[in-house]
């Protein structure tokens, strides 16, 4: 990438940013002081915020014990320690 584009590619990045947090300025103060719309305030305030934050990671899951092996990033773990099959654990019973 030629150090032009990056500039370019930062210069409308940070212009984004300052776009959003204006949208959110706005409707924070429209919402606060006046009754009309309200609707639409709330939509671009929800709208605004979820664009300036980040975007969730899900982190990767290690087994607890020697006996679970995980591939999913989000298994399914009952109340009584059994695990839902179609989330990808298997689990290795060794007193078999």
């Amino acid at each position: 990438m030629s150090p032009t584009k990056r500039i370019s590619e930062d210069i409308r990045i940070i212009c984004q940013i300052i776009a959003s947090f204006l949208i959110v300025t706005v409707a924070l103060i429209n919402l606060s002081l006046t009754d009309r719309d309200k609707a639409l305030w709330s939509t671009l305030l929800g709208v605004g915020f979820g664009y300036l934050l980040p975007n969730p990671k899900p982190k990767r899951l290690t087994a607890r014990s020697n006996d679970v092996t995980v591939h999913s990033v989000s298994p399914v773990e009952y109340v009584d320690g059994t695990v839902s099959p179609e989330c990808g654990v298997e689990v290795h019973d060794e007193a078999k």
